[in-house]
């Protein structure tokens, strides 16, 4: 057989996948409009999950390892499956390195799935993963199956899980700098003690906040892990083993389960567990016999919610084998939905697939466009859009929003570059993404790196209409005070019960018919010339579509400038002696740009030959004259940078956390309006 190939339901497979070169990749990480996304590392070696959790690597269910580590400790931390058979002396664990058979791996777009089988032993075992979609809550599925294929029955008991779960609340500094201390905050919780073992759903999450702070925060949010089995349309949910002592005993190493080898799972259920002050596991059991050609699946979802009472709510719907299989076909239809725009049909299904697997791939460091707000002013919203962090990548510092609506960060080339088809899929953008990005260029012609998506604000006078939307309007209140997101309110009134009067969509509607959109930027860490590329192939596919435009977008658009903490010192400051001869050290100097300190208005016209700066304490440029006009790519000249406020600048590093800021109305049709790119 091939070691390489695509089935017949159009996954990559990957044949004796542990004997490959290791790999990573990840799960898409979309969830659909209304659900919340999960981030999902998984690699070619154990039972493929390496590491998962909500928004970023400060919230992890499995701790995020770097690829070179991820290779090497998954088989041991990532998912495990422990089984016994009746007569045979020696525990099974299928899919780790020290077992012979070799096992097969079935790469989809929005899911993951493995199989080995034993012939010795009869038994074939199969995982598939994915994740849940248009959910108010964050879940990755994981279906363990188990199938007799041999002539006889077989008794086996099963114990299935993870050996560490992190709860909800220690970060990833945390982890690696003071993990056993942060122990001591560490909790189980939503468990009853029975004379047969725990019962319930476990719910992880730290007791406290654990900063060394004089107030002490509570959590409400933290991480589930449900298990249950389904027979003859019965739900039963099992029994979790969360003391990762009781399973594996004096064994650290997490090697082997001791504690299950050596008892019988009846009794390991019922020893005393200790569900505080230790890295929790989350394991469940089943013992069972299978007649030849008989199965046995044990379903689980580990995931994120906002609180307890919340998934104690949706807990009897989602604990139900139709549901998983609902939203397995749901998780597939989603990734196909979203690159049916791109369908190509050649008499190579390869190429045919490829074209839509680096859509899906665009849309992911881009985002997918979506029009929200009234139907007669909608705003260009862009969802599922994100860094593309992964365990090869470790050095990106990835996030995807948990929350409703997602959207993440992302570089300002990849984002850029991955919107140039925007317009020719999705027409209404218009003109959207050519101002966006033009408009973060800076008065000295560079941009900054970091794309930090969008944020809306609304003006006090229109707080009253989107109030009174909800049954309890108090915590809302604050949050319509600040920048918000669309999602954001939608997974507040979630969390917090607030009590939503009205569909979501006529919720987000109304939060947006009067809020002002702007385009978030951070100065990040450096400048890079390629961007002012993208921007011309911006303004190309714009005007491929719209050439009856161009006077208008040349001439008549007000574009802001980027106002950042960062500046590119003229050439005689940048190089100094050292004892191995001249260097080029100290480029770019920051400085601390406080709120309101700064107004830059809008100038006419893209292609402008001169820029005017703020009058009220230059952020960037004293010397206009001296600006690189906006016509010129990048401003990497011998003058890039010249005319600094060299009494108003420090050192690089002296501020680090400085952000430039960058604010200016992105309402769809609202392009001749007179406005000011204010600090906020």
């Amino acid at each position: 057989m091939e070691p390489f190939y695509f089935d017949t339901q159009h996954r990559f497979v990957v044949e004796d996948f542990a004997a490959r070169r290791p790999f990573s990749s990840f799960l898409p990480g979309i969830a659909g409009e209304m659900g919340i996304p999960l981030w999902v590392f998984y690699t070619n070696r154990g039972q493929a999950i390496a590491g998962f959790g909500i928004e970023n690597r400060n919230n992890p269910i499995i701790e995020f390892y770097p690829a070179n580590k991820a290779y090497q400790i998954t088989p041991l931390t990532g998912f495990r499956t422990f089984i016994k058979l009746a007569g045979d002396v020696a525990l099974y664990e299928p899919f780790a390195p020290w077992e012979s058979a070799p096992a097969r791996m079935a790469i989809g777009m929005n899911e993951l799935e493995l199989q080995t089988t034993d012939a010795a032993r009869g038994l074939q075992t199969t995982v598939a993963y994915f994740t849940l979609s248009d959910e108010p809550f964050a879940g990755l599925v994981r279906q363990v199956t188990l199938t007799n294929v041999g002539d006889a029955p077989l008794a086996l008991e099963v114990l299935d899980g993870l050996p560490w779960v992190q709860p909800y609340g220690v970060d990833e500094g945390g982890l690696k700098m003071m993990g056993r201390t942060l122990e001591a905050w560490k909790g189980v919780h939503n468990l009853t003690r029975t004379a047969q073992g725990f019962v319930g759903v476990p719910f992880y999450r730290f007791q406290a906040s654990a900063g060394d702070t004089a107030e002490v925060a509570a959590i409400r949010a933290g991480h589930f892990y449900l298990a249950f089995c389904e027979e003859d349309g019965v739900v039963s949910l099992l029994p979790p083993l969360v003391d990762p002592d009781v399973v594996f005993g004096a064994d650290t190493s997490l090697h082997t389960p001791q504690g299950f080898a050596a008892q019988p799972l009846a009794v390991l259920q019922v020893r005393r567990q200790i569900t505080v002050g230790k890295t929790p596991c989350g394991f469940f059991g089943k013992a069972a016999t299978l007649a030849p050609g008989a199965s046995l699946t044990l379903h689980t979802i580990i995931g994120h919610v906002g609180n307890v009472t919340h998934l104690q709510q949706h807990q009897e719907r989602i604990a139900n084998a139709a549901y998983l299989q609902s939203q397995r076909a749901r998780a597939t239809t989603l990734a196909q939905d979203l690159t049916d725009v791109i369908e190509t049909a050649t008499a190579e299904p390869r190429f045919d697939a490829y074209c839509r697997y680096t859509f899906l791939d665009n849309v992911l460091r881009g985002g997918w466009p979506l029009l929200l707000g009234p139907a007669e002013n909608p705003t260009v919203y862009h969802i599922y859009s994100r860094k593309h962090g992964d365990m090869e990548r470790d050095y990106n510092a990835f996030y995807l929003a948990a929350e409703m609506y997602s959207q993440g960060n992302g570089n300002y080339r990849d984002v850029a570059q991955n919107r140039r088809s925007d317009v020719f899929f999705e027409p209404r953008v218009d003109d959207f993404n050519v101002l966006s990005f033009l408009g973060l260029i800076q008065a000295d012609g560079y941009n900054p790196l970091v794309i930090q998506g969008q944020r809306f604000t609304l003006a006090p006078e229109h707080h009253a209409a989107v109030l009174s939307l909800v049954e309890q309007p108090d915590v809302l209140a604050a949050a319509l005070a600040q920048p918000f997101t669309p999602g954001g309110l939608l997974r507040l009134i979630a969390d917090r019960e607030l009590g939503l009067r009205v569909p979501p969509a006529a919720f987000v509607a109304a939060a947006l018919a009067h809020a002002e959109a702007h385009f978030a930027a951070a100065f990040g860490e450096g400048y890079w010339v390629d961007h002012w590329f993208y921007n011309l192939d911006l303004i190309e596919s714009y005007l491929a579509l719209y050439p009856d435009r161009k006077s208008t977008l040349f001439f008549e658009q007000r574009v802001g400038y980027f106002v950042s903490p960062a500046c590119v010192l003229p050439r005689d400051r940048q190089y100094v002696l050292t004892p191995n001869g001249v260097r080029r050290y100290h480029a770019l100097v920051e400085q601390e740009i406080a709120p309101g300190a700064a107004v830059l208005r809008a100038a006419r016209g893209i292609f402008r030959e001169s820029c005017r700066c703020a009058a009220a304490r230059p952020p960037i440029c004293a010397h206009p004259q001296r600006c690189a006009p906006l016509s010129r790519p990048g401003g990497a000249g011998n003058r890039a940078g010249r005319g600094c406020d060299r009494d108003r600048l420090r050192q690089a590093g002296g501020t680090g956390a400085a952000q430039g800021r960058h604010a200016r109305p992105l309402r769809h049709g609202h392009r001749d309006g007179g406005w000011q790119a204010r600090l906020v």
